[in-house]
């Protein structure tokens, strides 16, 4: 799953490594990293995406959101994503993101309809 802002030039500010499990997200030129539990099943139009993460800084929250919505033949975009970050002193900032989810599986996977076995 790669994330990028959705504002230009489009920077690139996240990605999360589903099926190894793993997130990045780089924010003020610095890092943050996570670990997270490998995701198997991929993800579908309509699927919601939700993460939040609690960095050990002045920064006291990280969520990213959205809905997999629009297929393309590199696989799913992700409508309406955002990032918020939220302070230790209650204030928050909403980034409106560009995410795009790329599956390794046959497309008929993305579409919601797994091939028969066979």
């Amino acid at each position: 799953m790669f994330f990028w802002s959705a504002n230009p030039p489009h920077r690139f500010v996240v990605f999360d490594g589903l099926s190894q499990g793993g997130v990045q997200i780089l924010i003020s030129g610095r890092v943050h990293e996570f670990a997270t539990d490998p995701r198997l099943e991929p993800f579908l139009v309509g699927d919601t995406y939700a993460r939040q993460f609690e960095p050990a800084e002045r920064i006291a929250t990280i969520g990213l959101e959205g809905v997999f919505g629009t297929i393309s033949p590199e696989g799913l975009r992700m409508d309406r994503s955002l990032m918020r970050l939220g302070f230790d002193d209650g204030s928050q900032i909403v980034m409106p993101l560009i995410g795009h989810y790329t599956c390794r599986r046959d497309q008929q996977a993305v579409q919601g309809a797994l091939p028969e076995d066979g």
